[in-house]
């Protein structure tokens, strides 16, 4: 995009896109543009909402792609294999059943993130 376009756009944001915290655009591995607005920085938190399942719905797929995830139908505790070995008492055929990819969410089982978090 040329100036006049990134004005143009970034006017179109300030005065009709009030919910618009920021853009960011990368273009092979670097920075292309970045601009925030309505007040926002980029240090400021800003909830993406459902944006969060756009990126882990194509991560997933390209996981897929590459042969990392056998399928959206694997179980999701295959990745967790040091929490499914310690025996965890509540879990049920539908626990080591679950596919890791449902409904446009990906499932990780609470305790096996606990587990991860804390592990560092």
């Amino acid at each position: 995009m040329n100036k006049q376009q990134l004005a143009a756009l970034e006017e179109t944001v300030r005065n009709k896109h009030g919910n618009i915290a920021g853009l960011v655009v990368l273009q092979n591995g670097q920075t292309a543009y970045e601009q925030y607005f309505n007040g926002y920085t980029a240090a400021d938190p800003v909830h993406v909402f459902s944006v969060t399942k756009s990126i882990i719905s194509i991560l997933f797929g390209i996981a897929v792609g590459k042969g990392h995830i056998q399928s959206v139908n694997q179980p999701v505790l295959d990745f967790f294999p040091a929490y499914t070995k310690a025996g965890r008492k509540n879990h049920t055929e539908h626990h080591h059943k679950a596919p890791a990819y449902h409904d446009g969410a990906v499932q990780v089982p609470l305790g096996a993130l606990h587990q991860v978090f804390h592990q560092r």
